[in-house]
């Protein structure tokens, strides 16, 4: 759509100089709604991401595991956006609002890998152990708390019509960040914690 907006105006420009006694204008204009919406959504990931960061810091005393997870959330969204592009998935309103209900697990699911990891540590493990039993013990719950969350978006994909065209991305985007996520603290979260520590 943005790419469309600089062509239309260039074309503007060209009928205003062919017809100068017409008057051309664009009547409606949905490239600032997406402007908007993705601002929004940089902001909110950018306070989010901080607000996150502090309150990680404040409740486990320790600088590398906010650092940890901020390595964890860009990672995810990147991949997100690659499968966006292999599924020919459009960023638009309903994509992004799909994204931002994925991030909230992305966070949650992460804390609980590393808290999980850290407490096989306090027992006594050696760091390998720790990092592969943690990750271990949790995955199933994890995989069973995403598969319950994206069940609720389930019916969307099997709708048809005027629904489906307007639900589907939503839908899409949830379960491919949900996976997404799921993959990177199953195989990231391990092997980052044991180069930090």
């Amino acid at each position: 759509m943005l790419k469309l907006r600089k062509e239309l105006n260039t074309q503007i420009e060209h009928f205003k100089e062919d017809y100068p006694q017409l008057e051309f204008s664009i009547s409606q204009d949905q490239t600032e709604l997406l402007d908007l919406s993705i601002n929004n959504l940089i902001g909110n990931i950018l306070f989010g991401g901080l607000c996150t960061f502090v309150m990680i810091f404040f409740f486990m005393n320790d600088l590398k595991t906010p650092i940890l997870i901020g390595i964890v959330i860009p990672v995810s969204l990147v991949v997100t956006f690659l499968c966006f592009y292999l599924f020919h998935i459009s960023i638009n309103i309903v994509s992004l609002a799909g994204l931002v209900l994925g991030i909230g697990e992305i966070i949650d699911s992460a804390i609980i890998v590393i808290e999980n990891i850290e407490q096989y540590r306090e027992e006594g493990h050696p760091l390998d152990e720790a990092c592969i039993d943690g990750t271990q013990e949790v995955i199933m719950p994890l995989f069973t708390s995403i598969l319950t969350n994206s069940a609720v978006f389930l019916p969307l994909i099997f709708i048809s019509g005027i629904a489906r065209a307007l639900f589907f991305d939503q839908a899409l985007a949830v379960y491919l960040s949900l996976g997404i996520s799921l993959l990177c603290y199953y195989t990231l979260i391990p092997v980052l914690y044991r180069l930090f520590y």
